[in-house]
């Protein structure tokens, strides 16, 4: 006992013995009470939370089957309106009218291809001679067919739902139907729509309401038949299916989910109602609650097996596990003690050495923040660089504001002057500096503004761009006195300047703004200032608040303004804006009688400009600018309308063309909210721009994707919906225009003139007409 006592004593260090004590304690103790726990307590809680999480995926997952549906009625509905599906269909020969045909095979294949649960798209047309699109032009020659089709034709409602074990049709399956009806003017129905779904598809989408390997789901007509079920592991399943559907239809309509017990085996089924067209579906899942809480009875029974039998374990596995865990700290203390194993003293308390050591650590790390804190200023201007030069185009205003805030920067509440320093005069005689010492000139000057800003601004960034230009960016919580500092500063900088470089100097103050991604056109367009005044060998102030710092280029002014818009409009994919504006650049720069070789300098400097973004925007081209020597072929054409084609096809229209390639966008879905929003709310004052604030876009996006995607623009749209309105209102009551006006949302002044415009004979005129035609 002494000799273990003086092992136990002197083997190792304090922390050492108390650890183990620790864990001795801690491996017994805790083990059996957690494991008890979770099987006794825990596990029925986790059990009924686990049902009830299943219960609420399994409503999620058939709200996501409801709208799958939903959206198939809608679109079939959208499309057994389509005007080529007007009542010409009943008179109309489709073998000598070919084109006709085609463009309805064409449709058939689309709406086919439109939505993922159509498996297949007829159209029936009831006339003497019965014809039938599937989706090919094949009239039915079998009566079967015939009498098919009519069953659909006859039953009452525009638009239902079916099976094929409710009609008679031609085919061993038993598929679900949709079935929407092509009506005349005067709502008699001569045709059918029959979408028919994918069995497979449906089922896969019934799988989701059960994805464990016992149990099965299916879905139910009005007449409690079955039109699609996936099953699995049941031993009998049709017994196990036919069991299932008398328990549901002996349950409340109120009870959503239930227990049922199937050959020793309990089951959760949930049950839920899908109203569709004319009908309404249940749909069932039966889960074994064994699957959904078998993990937790497994792990709970393990817990506690593995705490019983860690109890007899805990004194071998405590003694082998501190021994474990004490090893890297003995190694920690030996490389400490300077390699030597021993070399420190076992009545010292381990981490009293590891917290001296950890104080000389703590020492270093203080010098490399304080290195790293010197760095600061080289990786703010790399940042700069890149943002100036445009390189930061891809990021958006808040990640752009994130990262200034990361390296220090303060940028909420406040507004970002930008100065341009452009020093000249590198020629002259009296200089100090040749052209080739632009660069130490420019360090020189840096320094220069280095010093003067800290003495009257707050916060503030210098650029050096080693080219003789510095860039000063302006951090103002109040523009108008930053603004007044930075005109005084100017002053005393070109003479400090001027005293000691014996240079010259240009200062051109930028417009203040509240976004960062503007910072680069802003001094973009401060440096074009600069270069348009570099020719006079003076200093300058510029002021680009001030109206006399329009540029000033002697007998012709480059129109920068219009090159700025020209390439922002490529930027936003505005193909009819760039033509524009191409025609009005070359009618300023051509008009102002300037010379031909001016005009067609002009010109290679915006292609050039247009170049220098497409480069910038890293999009490659697929054949950059379609193979074509953009800037000979400038040289050599001379019409005017020939100069604006081979800038938009050859340079504007293929970067245009790619940049729609990879925008992500959900144009479809954003213009089929906007139909059914024009739909709900066409009586009321609608607007382009309220239209768009309901959904959450702008005017130019929903106007463009408008007309992209339904083929008109967005007024043309709402004034033929509410005339369509207005014209069924004509036909079916004996309103007062007056009213008819106003249901439509229309005054009736304009409602008459509209009308006449649009149908060319007046409202009364066409009731007349109409009555006429019943009559």
């Amino acid at each position: 006992m002494n000799r273990l006592y003086r092992f136990f004593r002197h083997a190792k260090g304090n922390f050492y013995r108390k650890s183990l004590v620790l864990i001795l304690l801690s491996a017994s103790i805790p083990g059996l009470v957690i494991g008890g726990s979770v099987y006794w307590i825990v596990s029925a809680k986790i059990e009924s939370a686990l049902i009830e999480s299943h219960q609420k995926q399994i409503l999620e997952q058939s709200r996501n089957m409801d709208e799958q549906l939903n959206y198939l009625e809608l679109t079939l509905s959208h499309w057994a309106f389509e005007p080529r599906f007007g009542e010409s269909l009943q008179t109309l020969d489709f073998v000598y009218h070919f084109a006709e045909t085609r463009d309805i095979y064409k449709t058939l294949l689309v709406m086919q291809g439109s939505h993922p649960l159509i498996k297949g798209v007829e159209l029936f047309i009831d006339r003497p001679s019965p014809v039938r699109f599937n989706p090919e032009y094949n009239p039915p020659n079998d009566q079967s067919q015939i009498t098919y089709f009519k069953q659909l034709l006859s039953r009452g409602g525009t638009a239902y739902w079916t099976n094929s074990s409710q009609v008679a049709k031609p085919s061993a399956s038993n598929d679900a139907l949709l079935v929407h009806k092509i009506m005349d003017m005067n709502q008699n129905p001569f045709g059918v729509l029959v979408a028919t779904l994918n069995r497979e598809k449906v089922e896969n989408m019934l799988k989701v309401l059960n994805p464990y390997d016992k149990g099965a789901s299916f879905l139910m007509n009005r007449q409690n038949e079955i039109f699609a079920a996936v099953q699995s592991g049941a031993s009998s399943p049709n017994e196990f299916e036919a069991a299932i559907k008398e328990a549901v239809m002996q349950v409340r309509d109120d009870e959503r989910a239930f227990s049922f017990k199937w050959n020793g085996d309990d089951y959760s089924v949930s049950v839920g109602k899908l109203p569709r067209i004319d009908t309404e579906w249940t749909y069932v899942s039966a889960t074994p609650i064994s699957a959904i809480t078998s993990p937790i009875i497994f792990v709970s029974e393990l817990i506690l097996l593995f705490s019983i039998s860690g109890f007899a374990l805990a004194l071998a596995l405590s003694w082998f596990a501190s021994n474990r865990i004490y090893s890297p700290v003995k190694r920690l203390m030996n490389v400490l003690a300077g390699g030597k194993a021993g070399g420190w003293s076992r009545n010292l308390d381990e981490f009293q050495l590891l917290e001296k050591q950890w104080g000389h650590l703590s020492r270093e790390s203080s010098l490399l923040q304080s290195k790293l804190q010197e760095q600061l200023p080289h990786i703010r201007e790399g940042f700069l660089l890149q943002l100036f030069h445009q390189y930061l185009n891809r990021y958006s205003e808040q990640e752009l504001k994130n990262r200034m805030k990361q390296y220090g920067w303060e940028t909420d509440g406040r507004q970002f002057i930008v100065t341009n320093v452009q020093l000249t005069g590198f020629s002259q005689s009296d200089g100090r500096f040749t052209h080739d010492d632009r660069g130490l000139a420019t360090f020189a000057a840096a320094n220069i503004i280095q010093e003067l800003a800290a003495s009257r601004l707050k916060e503030f960034s210098v650029i050096n761009f080693h080219d003789s230009s510095i860039g000063l960016l302006v951090f103002a919580s109040d523009a108008a006195s930053a603004r007044m500092e930075l005109l005084a500063m100017s002053k005393e900088l070109t003479q400090t300047i001027n005293q000691i470089l014996y240079v010259r100097v240009t200062i051109t103050i930028g417009k203040p703004t509240d976004l960062v991604r503007n910072i680069p056109a802003i001094f973009e367009e401060a440096s074009q200032v600069s270069w348009a005044r570099i020719m006079k060998d003076a200093n300058q102030i510029i002021d680009m608040e001030q109206p006399d710092a329009a540029l000033d280029l002697g007998a012709f002014q480059y129109p920068f303004a219009l090159e700025r818009d020209i390439v922002q409009a490529m930027r936003m994919g505005q193909q009819n804006d760039v033509e524009r504006l191409l025609e009005q650049f070359l009618n300023e720069v051509a008009d102002g009688g300037n010379k031909e070789a001016v005009v067609k300098q002009s010109l290679l400097l915006l292609v050039g400009s247009m170049q220098h973004m497409i480069m910038l925007s890293g999009i490659r081209l697929r054949t950059p600018l379609e193979g074509a020597n953009v800037f000979d072929s400038l040289l050599q054409t001379r019409e005017r309308e020939q100069i604006i084609q081979l800038i938009c096809t050859k340079v504007a229209n293929p970067f245009i063309e790619a940049m729609a390639e990879r925008t992500n966008t959900q144009v479809q879905k954003i213009i089929e909210q906007a139909i059914r929003y024009l739909e709900t709310n066409y009586t009321k004052d609608i607007s382009l721009d309220s239209c768009a604030d309901q959904l959450g876009t702008n005017p130019f996006t929903l106007s463009k994707s408008f007309k992209q995607v339904t083929g008109i623009n967005f007024i043309d749209y709402v004034t033929d919906l509410r005339l369509n309105k207005a014209k069924e209102l004509l036909r079916e009551t004996d309103m007062k225009m007056n009213d008819i006006a106003e249901s439509v949302g229309y005054q009736q002044t304009y409602f008459n003139r509209i009308f006449k415009k649009q149908e060319g004979i007046t409202p009364s005129q066409y009731r007349d007409k109409s009555r006429d035609a019943t009559v």
